[in-house]
């Protein structure tokens, strides 16, 4: 019998399989006891949803993506960390692969190997960056052909254990109160399914949509939300900046924010006054759209 994994697992794992979509499996396999990590379990959700993120893109026609923690003592690692005990959560698909030229700089920030029009919008560099500032690393290893694994090693922490595993319904009562509902424009369905996982961790409903004209029928029906994020590219008569004009023009009272991964879409919707997220936006940015803050 398998010990209730840690308390970020069940929470994730329903949002991880709907980013993975329908033609990919999902695995969970976690050892007995696995360790505390001083790691924000928010952040901790969001990194493997970009994990799951990418390799969905990896796996045109489907595969399997396995997620395994296990307790790991390091002593000599290549991975530079210092000796000790870590938690290692190693995220795996059996996708494309990639050369080692490309798996070289798969961390570095805006590195993408998509194509104009498909990028997820969601960075490598902020799963590094994850796991650094919780004092360990991420490394990658990936063989053209024959998958990629992302490892993220993450230092066991000791004190205060107590604390950090809260009972069910201390659990319960931190959950993120729902902050409304957020209207996602964008017509790639996998980007659309990850950003919108990544939202629901922040506690708010997600209604996608896949074109702005259509964005704009829900609007002019009298819908209403605490945020509208849309793509600036997207197929029929009007893109994620025109859909900003009309919403601007029409509802001024209404939040809308646009994302793009493109320096020459940029300054035009700067223009607009609107709140933007440049691709690979992190999760800092996107939950302070949704936070309700002043």
């Amino acid at each position: 019998q398998r010990a209730s994994p840690p308390t970020w697992c069940p929470r994730a794992a329903p949002l991880i399989d709907a980013a993975l979509g329908d033609t990919v499996e999902m695995a969970l396999n976690m050892v007995d006891n696995v360790w505390q990590v001083l790691a924000d379990p928010i952040d901790l959700e969001f990194a493997i949803m970009n994990l799951a993120v990418n390799a969905r893109d990896a796996m045109p026609r489907g595969g399997r993506f396995v997620i395994r923690c296990q307790n790991n003592r390091l002593v000599g690692s290549e991975t530079l960390l210092p000796d000790g005990e870590y938690v290692l959560i190693a995220c795996s698909d059996d996708g494309e692969g990639m050369p080692e030229t490309v798996a070289r700089r798969a961390f570095e920030p805006l590195f993408t190997t998509k194509l104009r029009g498909s990028g997820s919008g969601l960075g490598l560099a902020q799963v590094l960056a994850m796991c650094e500032q919780a004092g360990g690393t991420a490394k990658i290893d990936s063989v053209p052909g024959s998958g990629t694994t992302v490892r993220l090693y993450l230092p066991r922490y000791r004190d205060r254990q107590r604390a950090l595993v809260p009972d069910a319904e201390t659990a319960q009562q931190a959950a993120p109160a729902s902050k409304g509902v957020v209207l996602l424009v964008e017509d790639n369905e996998d980007v659309a399914a990850g950003v919108a996982a990544v939202l629901e961790t922040f506690g708010c409903e997600v209604r996608h949509e896949p074109t702005a004209d259509q964005a704009l029928d829900v609007l002019t029906g009298g819908a209403r939300f605490e945020l509208v994020l849309s793509d600036i590219q997207m197929p029929g008569k009007l893109n994620g900046i025109d859909l900003a004009e009309k919403v601007r023009s029409a509802w001024p009272a209404q939040k809308i924010a646009l994302m793009t991964g493109y320096a020459d879409e940029l300054e035009r919707a700067r223009r607009l006054g609107v709140a933007i997220l440049a691709k690979p936006f992190n999760i800092d940015e996107l939950h302070a759209l949704v936070a309700c803050e002043p």
